[in-house]
């Protein structure tokens, strides 16, 4: 009798776990479904004010200097992204997001030019000239992967709300080349002899970054669709802290060539010239805001298209720790999303 009080009581032991087991079991949340976006953007960023030639040049020669100045027209690019759920009862889900946007090459110029011709010795004439070409490129991407976990409460009338929360891991890339060619001149004709000189000088910088890094995220998304219709409007916002490193690095070179004609015989010797490297690595904060907004036609009850606006701003995406350097990307967006078991 003992042995068999002490099998019950093994036994009642053995169900009492499997049952407090089963009961935790039963407890954990159970996936309800699954969901899923997929966007294409065309994207543009402003670009900066118009740009002058330094004002030495300018100064070099005083009169009849024309200064002609093509505008930054801004940079235009495109971007993608797509997102992957998993729900849970009670409202809650689990999502993951991959983006990619990138600028195509910009490119800007300024050209300045300048002639004077005066009347010199012995009847001689005199010509003073100085051309100058500068080509600034520069490009620009980013790209971002997301985990989070969002809570959706219970709403009435077609409207949901979506509140979310979790970590965004940030990569951007920038750089600026910015070359050029200028040419100063002059020349004298009289007496029978004919003399010139100039002087090229051609150089190129190159400026670029690269960052890297992860913070917490947090948004709210909501969406209404109309009673009776197939259409409806959808928003959201949000906003992330990254924390990460950056490396800027620069390179710039340059060279001097100088060539003199008397009489139809020319020579040419070279001036100053050199070139030099630089980089460095260090710690920084930018901040990732986000909104968008726009009108959904629901294909089926659990998947719709929708076509919107959005904006993001990234800040302080500049050289240094703290520049006062922003990225503003904008423009209009395609999206298919839904839901399924």
């Amino acid at each position: 009798m003992k042995h068999k009080a002490i099998l019950l009581s093994s036994v009642s032991a053995v169900a009492a776990s499997t049952a407090a087991v089963g009961g935790a079991y039963a407890q954990m949340p159970a996936v309800t479904g699954y969901t899923y976006s997929v966007q294409g953007s065309a994207i543009f960023s402003p670009g900066p004010s118009n740009e002058s030639l330094d004002e030495d040049a300018s100064n070099k020669i005083s009169d009849g200097f024309g200064v002609v100045v093509q505008d930054h027209p801004g940079d235009v690019g495109y971007a993608g992204a797509a997102t992957f759920g998993v729900e849970f009862n009670g409202g809650w889900d689990a999502t993951f997001g991959l983006s990619a946007n990138e600028f195509v090459t910009n490119t800007g110029s300024v050209t300045a030019s300048s002639s004077v011709s005066f009347s010199g010795i012995s009847g001689g004439m005199s010509t003073v000239e100085a051309h100058s070409v500068e080509t600034e490129k520069t490009v620009f991407g980013f790209e971002t992967a997301d985990a989070e976990i969002g809570f959706t409460p219970v709403m009435t009338d077609g409207f949901n709300v979506r509140i979310f929360g979790g970590v965004r891991v940030l990569h951007f890339h920038s750089s600026d080349d910015f070359s050029g060619t200028g040419t100063e001149s002059s020349s004298f004709t009289g007496g029978g002899s004919t003399f010139s000189r100039s002087a090229t000088e051609t150089f190129d910088d190159n400026f670029s970054s690269d960052f890297l890094g992860a913070g917490p995220r947090i948004g709210i998304s909501a969406s209404k669709r109309f009673d009776g219709s197939n259409f409806g409007i959808s928003g959201s916002l949000a906003a992330a802290a990254i924390f990460g490193q950056q490396t800027d690095a620069s390179s710039s070179s340059s060279s001097i060539t100088f060539t003199s004609s008397f009489n139809g015989s020319t020579s040419t010797s070279a001036g100053p010239h050199g070139s030099h490297k630089t980089s460095s690595t260090y710690s920084k904060t930018v901040f990732d805001l986000q909104a968008q907004a726009g009108i959904d036609y629901y294909l089926t009850d659990t998947s719709k298209l929708t076509v919107g606006y959005q904006i993001e701003e990234l800040t302080n995406v500049g050289e240094g720790v703290n520049s006062n350097v922003n990225k503003t990307i904008q423009g209009a967006f395609v999206k298919v999303s839904g839901s399924f078991n």
